[in-house]
């Protein structure tokens, strides 16, 4: 693990509305919180996967303002966590921008990371 991800501010934030999310947050307030490059997570509840996908995924905004009414809950990434994210985000970045012919349709699938440990809530 690379320590250089500690200091990152990465977020899971669970939404009143059953959403969970991991995002980098840009700022926060006692009102909201801004992120960048939000993303929807699911747990499989048979392998304990981890599923990610865009939460925007018809829109080319990445940076989004959520409300603290709309928040039940949220966390600091582990480090761990903190640097699969960021190996996700530049993978998507670098398939955005080198290919050509981009499937649309891709984006509606969502992408496994790694199980790094197990979690108990």
């Amino acid at each position: 693990m690379d320590s250089t991800y500690d200091d990152l501010p990465f977020k899971h934030i669970k939404l009143v509305n059953g959403e969970e999310i991991t995002a980098f947050v840009v700022s926060e307030t006692a009102y909201d919180i801004v992120v960048e490059q939000p993303h929807i997570m699911r747990v499989d509840s048979v392998t304990g996967q981890i599923y990610i996908r865009n939460w925007f995924e018809m829109s080319d905004q990445t940076i989004f303002k959520i409300s603290n009414r709309s928040i039940i809950q949220s966390a600091e990434l582990e480090p761990e966590h903190k640097e699969e994210f960021m190996k996700l985000l530049t993978k998507n970045e670098e398939r955005m921008f080198i290919e050509d012919d981009y499937d649309d349709d891709s984006d509606f699938e969502m992408t496994p990371l790694p199980i790094v440990k197990d979690v108990i809530h």
